[in-house]
């Protein structure tokens, strides 16, 4: 039961952030990239390989927007 609230939770906070900031969109298309390509490229394919490479990504990005800001 918590597992699904949790979810409700994120889906939740990921439509007010879509709503509030639309480029966001581009953010999260660009995770959904960087991850397909690690997916691809990666020759010892971990979880957590890809979320780290996936989210370094991401985060480099906001921090290049935000600064813009």
């Amino acid at each position: 039961m918590g597992a699904l609230i949790m979810r409700a939770v994120i889906i939740a906070i990921g439509v007010a952030t879509i709503a509030r900031f639309h480029w966001i969109i581009y953010v999260f298309g660009l995770l959904l990239d960087v991850t397909g390509v690690n997916m691809t490229l990666l020759k010892k394919r971990t979880a957590f390989n890809i979320l780290q490479y996936g989210l370094s990504a991401v985060l480099l990005l906001l921090g290049a927007l935000v600064s813009d800001i």
